[in-house]
């Protein structure tokens, strides 16, 4: 995955790494606590997630108790206890919060739903994602303020925003580097060292939705926002794409946990305006969609192995997939002959 990627070859100044074999995201910046399994679900540190979702954490030593506030919603776990309160209504959660390594742990896809965040498991990354805002396979929608000191605050962000490429040029030290002109300011991108296949895309006056790391944000006066190119995605190709994107104001009926891999990822959409009534998440967990449901896909095209060959591939996966349902993941269509190019090994499950 090209995030983590970067994120190991930029540890040293923007994030930092991790042997942990699981990683944690929320609103596209990785986490630095790590979770850990208990009893098959995801239970992460409870002060860096609720302060992650813009809460605010009191803790009554006298009882164990936490309660994390974010406007009118209200939550309170208690160490041992199952039992969590929202809004003062009790509600059971998968598995009690607990004490491990000294921090407090809770339950990550109750809690995160309970703030009307949604969450999901991407397993050929091993990497759970919690997403409050409008959010693009992982990465968050760049706000206006990045543009201005105050997104200062955002570096080392994964972020993605629309725009229509102004310039390419070469730097001195040999990077490459792109003016991407934008409804809220201009970005200033430079390549990662070594990877020309994101960077070959660009051409000068077309327009893209463009992947990045934040680098540094800029002022009021430059509107100039540096980063580090992730992805380029024509914006033409988008509607023929299974895009993933959500807002927080779409509430899934599904959330997966970690060992649920194949429930499928945020609802697809190409509108990052799109409004549905709230419904109450749903603490039930999932059943497993069997993994013969893409079968016709796979039978259909398994006796070509032409470079011609249509498969079905993330833009941030490591595999391809002859199914386009195998692990509820979601794809969109390439061919056999692009998947090899970008290095894609085949899916252990759907392709023999």
């Amino acid at each position: 995955m090209k995030k983590k990627l970067t994120a190991a070859l930029l540890a040293a100044t923007l994030l930092a790494s991790s042997a942990s074999a699981i990683e944690l995201c929320v609103d596209g910046r990785f986490s630095q606590d790590k979770p850990v399994m208990v009893n098959d679900r995801t239970l992460v540190p409870m002060r860096s997630l609720f302060e992650s979702l813009g809460a605010t954490v009191d803790w009554n030593a006298a009882t164990n108790t936490a309660t994390a506030t974010k406007g009118a919603t209200s939550v309170s776990v208690q160490l041992g206890s199952k039992t969590a309160y929202v809004n003062g209504t009790a509600k059971t959660m998968e598995v009690a919060a607990q004490s491990i390594s000294n921090k407090t742990m809770v339950p990550i896809r109750f809690v995160s739903e309970a703030f009307n965040a949604k969450v999901w498991w991407e397993e050929d990354t091993e990497t759970v994602y919690v997403a409050t805002t409008d959010n693009y396979d992982g990465y968050r929608l760049a706000p206006k303020s990045i543009y201005t000191s105050e997104g200062e605050s955002l570096v080392g962000t994964y972020l993605y925003t629309d725009g229509t490429v102004k310039g390419l040029t070469i730097l001195d030290n040999g990077m490459d580097a792109a003016w991407i002109e934008t409804a809220d300011g201009n970005l200033a991108l430079t390549s990662i060292p070594g990877d020309t296949v994101e960077w070959d895309k660009l051409k000068t006056g077309q327009k893209y939705r463009v992947c990045f790391l934040l680098a540094s944000a800029g002022d009021a006066t430059s509107q100039v926002a540096m980063g580090v190119l992730m992805e380029a995605i024509p914006y033409s190709e988008l509607s023929s794409q299974n895009v993933n994107t959500f807002t927080s104001s779409s509430t899934p009926s599904t959330t997966p946990n970690k060992t649920n891999t194949t429930n499928t990822k945020p609802s697809s959409s190409t509108s990052n305006s799109s409004s549905t009534t709230t419904s109450k998440p749903s603490t039930t967990t999932p059943s497993k969609p069997s993994t013969s449901s893409g079968s016709s896909a796979s039978s259909s095209s398994s006796s070509d192995q032409s470079g011609n060959k249509t498969v079905y591939v993330t833009k941030t996966g490591k595999r391809y997939h002859y199914s386009s349902s195998c692990n509820g993941g979601t794809y969109y269509k390439s061919t056999l002959a692009k998947a090899k190019s970008r290095g894609l090994t085949p899916c252990n499950k759907c392709v023999n």
